[in-house]
């Protein structure tokens, strides 16, 4: 390190940033490792420069600008999850329409047609019918009869066969959709504030470098800088 650099350079600013967020991940190894880095970040890499006026003066300022980044990326992340949880409640709901239109097909176990069917059955009105009209048409039954019999039957089997292949495509696009939503999710809402957050703590960290080690207020990281160190501080992210 010379007079005129700092103890860490922006770049390695912000991959500490990054690696933080591990402290809210429900693994505990990946705690545990954040909760190590925590430790490394605010109190090991301090103490090695305490003797260095500079230098903790430089600390104190870019300590700063890391919790404001870490706590912006939680909240990030805190919204991203929201979003994605009311999803999930609409999927639910879309579900749950779905799934009650099983009700409308005429042979399900638990249709408005089947409970009818059960309710007649039942209280005995089938016997009385079959036998009203076999007394009224006698042996004889007409052609309009059975006709109008069969057409009843056929529709009855439309129908089913209506019901169950719409909601099997229903079903099946609603369920398709969840991993793609959340996906569009993360690449247009998160993605983007993450790396906005992270172009401006790039910039803040850098304006305390020149501060303290420049004797200047104008920036060092040009903008393609910038823009090279989020591509390679989000690769991962945007390959998903």
């Amino acid at each position: 390190m010379s007079d005129s650099s700092a103890p860490i350079n922006p770049e390695a600013w912000l991959s500490y940033v990054m690696a933080l967020q591990s402290l809210r991940s429900t693994n505990a190894g990946q705690h545990e490792f954040g909760a190590r880095l925590m430790e490394l970040v605010f109190r090991e890499l301090p103490e090695r420069y305490k003797h260095d006026s500079r230098s903790t003066a430089y600390f104190d300022g870019v300590l700063a600008e890391v919790a404001w980044a870490v706590r912006g990326f939680s909240v990030v992340r805190d919204i991203f999850q929201r979003n994605v949880q009311a999803q999930e409640q609409c999927r639910e709901a879309e579900l749950r329409h779905v799934e009650s239109l099983r009700r409308l097909a005429p042979f399900s176990s638990d249709s408005v047609w089947g409970k009818v069917k059960g309710s007649l059955l039942g209280i005995g009105v089938a016997a009385p019918l079959i036998g009203l009209a076999v007394q009224f048409f006698g042996a004889t039954t007409p052609v309009w009869l059975i006709g109008g019999a069969a057409v009843i039957a056929t529709g009855l089997l439309a129908m089913e066969f209506f019901v169950a292949g719409y909601v099997h495509r229903r079903l099946k696009a609603i369920q398709a959709a969840a991993p793609e939503e959340v996906m569009t999710t993360w690449q247009i809402k998160a993605m983007a504030e993450y790396r906005l957050l992270a172009e401006v703590f790039l910039r803040k960290v850098d304006l305390v470098e020149a501060r303290h080690y420049r004797n200047s207020s104008e920036p060092n990281l040009k903008d393609a800088d910038v823009e090279e160190i989020l591509t390679r501080a989000f690769i991962l992210q945007s390959k998903r």
